[in-house]
């Protein structure tokens, strides 16, 4: 069965410092049907399958970037999203913001085109205690939250002043590595192949890199010979610096001169053929290359302030009930 994870209130913005919080008792409730609510906001319910998509998601996302995943910080940290979520949908209404209605149907088309079709949304969702209506309300929610961030960014004025500050204060930003462009003819061998197969690869290799010294064009015989995916674009591997590719790739490519070609080379993938084509040298890139980057990172920094200033307040005067724990406000 294909996958289908909805991103609650994929916008929302929330620091560190909640992944450390004390986890709600509702949260790490395992046992908790998905369609039971386990927490009020302002009167406003948040059902267990919701907190459980975020966790999951937020448990993806950093298992993909190599965090370490606790289960207990993810609990509360979704618990923590979703009701900071709740209260901005809140304010956005207050606010009088409305949900596009072409949004909410882009979205359920791109919802069903993930779930594999109609019919397996529906049995997805109620998987995960929701249904059709549950779900439009989510996607409308993450409209007004779209919105009402968007409003927050409004009016952000960075001076070139700022920008320069910003540059000479952090220099390590802006420190660009050496890097070569080159191109690859690679012959796989699959881990753990046997003597024989690693021969016939090396010799595959070794007739090609006859061919290319004899002088035939090396993006042409890459698109006829190589068996990675940079095959069809003439082995075109674009600019790298040297910690991107495995050392004696690496190694290789940045011993050679724009125009020369490597013997070949072995290395866990396989064996390669390199021309390097071109070659930066590594310097600090000049402030008008990184003006705009540094002026829109400035722009978010003081977005994300009025975010958080806005939460803090609507934190402050909201009622939090954690149903089912005796109905005691949330911490």
């Amino acid at each position: 069965m294909n996958s289908f994870r909805f991103v609650v209130l994929m916008t929302v913005l929330f620091s560190a410092t909640l992944l450390m919080a004390q986890a709600p008792e509702a949260a790490q409730r395992p046992n908790t049907p998905p369609d039971k609510a386990v927490v009020t906001v302002n009167g406003d319910e948040i059902l267990a399958g919701e907190v459980q998509m975020a966790a999951q998601r937020m448990a993806q996302s950093m298992a993909q970037s190599g965090q370490q995943v606790d289960p207990q910080q993810i609990g509360s940290a979704a618990m923590q999203q979703m009701v900071d979520g709740v209260l901005l949908v809140q304010e956005a209404k207050r606010r009088g913001f409305k949900a596009d209605p072409a949004v909410i149907k882009t979205s359920v088309e791109q919802a069903e085109t993930s779930a594999g079709g109609a019919e397996q949304l529906d049995v997805t969702l109620a998987e995960q205690g929701l249904n059709r209506a549950r779900l439009n309300k989510l996607i409308e929610d993450s409209d007004l939250v779209n919105q009402l961030l968007m409003k927050l960014g409004e009016g952000i004025e960075i001076s070139d002043e700022k920008i320069s500050a910003f540059y000479k204060e952090n220099p390590t930003f802006f420190e660009a590595s050496e890097e070569v462009s080159a191109r690859h003819i690679l012959f796989k061998v699959e881990a753990g192949a046997d003597e024989e197969t690693k021969a016939a690869a090396k010799a595959k290799a070794e007739a090609a890199l006859k061919r290319v010294l004899a002088g035939e064009d090396f993006a042409t015989l890459a698109t006829e010979l190589s068996e990675g995916p940079s095959g069809p674009k003439g082995g075109e591997l674009g600019f790298f610096s040297k910690d991107r590719m495995v050392a004696p790739f690496a190694d290789a490519a940045f011993a050679l001169k724009p125009g020369e070609t490597s013997g070949v080379v072995e290395t866990r993938f396989g064996y390669h053929i390199i021309r390097v084509e071109e070659r930066n040298d590594a310097r600090t890139v000049p402030l008008d290359e990184v003006r705009d980057r540094i002026r829109q990172g400035l722009v978010q920094e003081g977005q994300q302030g009025r975010i958080e200033a806005l939460l803090t307040s609507l934190r402050d005067k909201a009622e939090i009930v954690m149903v089912g724990a005796e109905n005691a406000p949330a911490p």
